[in-house]
């Protein structure tokens, strides 16, 4: 019996080490770009990723919630699906009051952009803050990766 439970461990290990998740972390050093990470050497750090951020808004309150917007870029070489994003809910202070996790699932085209909507209680958060991704590539795989620092839209 002790080795049944010995060898079921064993091959839960070797299951657990099987895991089909890529995490995009590269990084790379540019002199200056916008929403990124500002080092002390006055470079700026930014997320090489597969994901882009283009731009964000945010819509006309309606029925006590408020709309953000964020517009993603797929610059990977392949068609994409299900994209997903983590979007900090933030008060006036800059602490995180709530996250919410908007996700389309239809496919993006290699160079496509999708405009992705983080859903929120009016009156109740004052920004909102990009700050990572997953997807699946087209071999069914799971991407996830994080955005650079930074990127917020006001909510006011």
């Amino acid at each position: 019996m002790l080795k049944k439970l010995a060898l079921i461990g064993l091959i839960c290990l070797g299951l657990v080490g099987c895991s089909n998740v890529k995490e995009d972390k590269s990084k790379v050093t540019m002199e200056d770009t916008t929403n990124a990470t500002e080092e002390s050497s006055g470079k700026v750090e930014m997320y090489d990723s597969n994901l882009e951020y283009v731009s964000s808004g945010v819509e006309s309150p309606s029925g006590g919630y408020i709309e953000s917007k964020f517009v993603i870029k797929n610059n990977t070489k392949d068609t994409i699906n299900t994209i997903s994003l983590v979007i900090n809910e933030l008060d006036k202070d800059g602490n995180i009051v709530d996250v919410t996790s908007p996700q389309e699932p239809t496919k993006v085209k290699a160079g496509q952009t999708i405009t992705m909507r983080g859903t929120h209680k009016e009156g109740e958060v004052s920004s909102a803050e990009l700050v990572s991704f997953s997807y699946y590539d087209s071999k069914g795989e799971y991407i996830e990766g994080d955005f650079p620092e930074g990127i917020t839209v006001n909510m006011k």
